[in-house]
């Protein structure tokens, strides 16, 4: 990775940066993972803790997880942005959701987890018609 990957919150109140190329970059369909992005996936990367720099007030909230571990998700307490978070099953590790990037178009996930809760229709999405913009309804 030639620099770092930017990024932070919608309101700009917390600015993150991202100093390597992640440990992993991954697509999970986890229960947990489907109520924080509230979409049907969550695009994440995992980096060592030491090779995150984010600055700015942040709110926490912890909740157990699929996988029986304890996970600490951090937000904007202003717009309410997820950010990123840590979890006891993987110790020293931070995930930073790739969604907040100022240009996810830099990262490729190259794993999939939780395939079991993936939602029935995820694949078909692709063949859906596409617009530019938003769609006349």
């Amino acid at each position: 990775m030639a620099d770092a990957l930017i990024g932070g919150c919608m309101c700009g109140a917390v600015p993150d940066t991202c100093k390597t190329e992640p440990a992993a970059t991954m697509v999970c369909h986890s229960l947990d993972c489907l109520k924080r992005s509230g979409s049907p996936f969550l695009a994440t990367m995992f980096y060592l803790q030491s090779d995150l720099e984010m600055s700015g007030e942040l709110k926490f909230f912890d909740k157990g997880t699929d996988a029986a571990n304890v996970m600490t998700r951090a937000f904007c307490g202003t717009s309410g942005s997820h950010l990123s978070g840590t979890t006891t099953g993987y110790f020293g590790h931070v995930f930073v959701a790739a969604g907040t990037l100022d240009d996810p178009s830099r990262v490729t996930p190259n794993v999939r987890c939780w395939m079991p809760r993936s939602l029935h229709w995820l694949e078909s999405v692709t063949g859906l018609k596409g617009f530019e913009k938003d769609p006349e309804i």
